[in-house]
C-alpha cells in the first residue's frame, strides 16, 4: 500500500494501529499493510465498524494471502487474559472481520474495482479484468517490488 493511504489509516485509526512502527519482536505492523491501495477502502470501513467497539481492536498484521485480505488483531482484553485466566474473546470484533476478509474476494486488490480470483504469472490475487490483462502483459510495475 503507498505510504499516503498507509498514513491516513494511522492517523485516522491510532488505536487499532498504535503498533504500526512498533518493535518487530512485538508485531508485524511494523513492515507496514502487506496488499495493495484497492482494499484501502475496504480496511477503512472495516475499521469504522472495529472502532465502535469496546474492547479496542489492535492489529497486528493486515496483509494479502491467497488472494485475499488478511487481518490479524489483539484486543485489550485479550492482552489481560493471561492475568485474569479468562478469555475475553470478542465475537463481533472477529465476525466484523471475517465479513471484510470475504469480502476481499470481490475487490480488485489494486485499483478497487469488482474483481475474482486470478492466478497470473506469480501467485493468486484478486483483480479485476483490466488489472488482470496488465499482469499478464507485465504493466504492473511495482506493484510487488521484491518481484523481478
Amino acid at each position: 500500500m503507498r505510504q499516503e493511504l498507509d498514513n491516513k489509516l494511522c492517523q485516522r485509526f491510532p488505536t487499532i494501529f498504535r503498533d504500526r512502527n512498533a518493535d518487530s519482536k512485538t508485531t508485524l505492523m511494523c513492515y507496514g499493510f502487506n496488499c495493495d491501495d484497492g482494499w484501502f477502502q475496504l480496511i477503512w470501513d472495516l475499521c469504522l465498524e472495529l472502532e465502535k467497539l469496546h474492547p479496542k481492536v489492535v492489529a497486528t498484521q493486515v496483509k494479502e494471502k491467497f488472494g485475499g485480505l488478511r487481518f490479524y488483531y489483539t484486543t485489550v482484553e485479550e492482552e489481560l487474559d493471561g492475568i485474569l485466566g479468562v478469555s475475553l474473546r470478542n465475537n463481533k470484533a472477529f465476525n466484523l472481520i471475517s465479513q471484510a476478509e470475504a469480502r476481499s474476494y470481490q475487490i480488485c486488490e489494486w485499483c478497487g474495482k469488482p474483481g475474482s480470483i486470478t492466478k497470473p504469472k506469480h501467485w493468486v490475487h484478486t483483480l479485476c479484468s483490466k488489472c488482470r490483462k496488465k499482469e499478464e502483459k507485465g504493466q504492473r510495475e511495482g506493484h510487488w517490488p521484491w518481484i523481478k
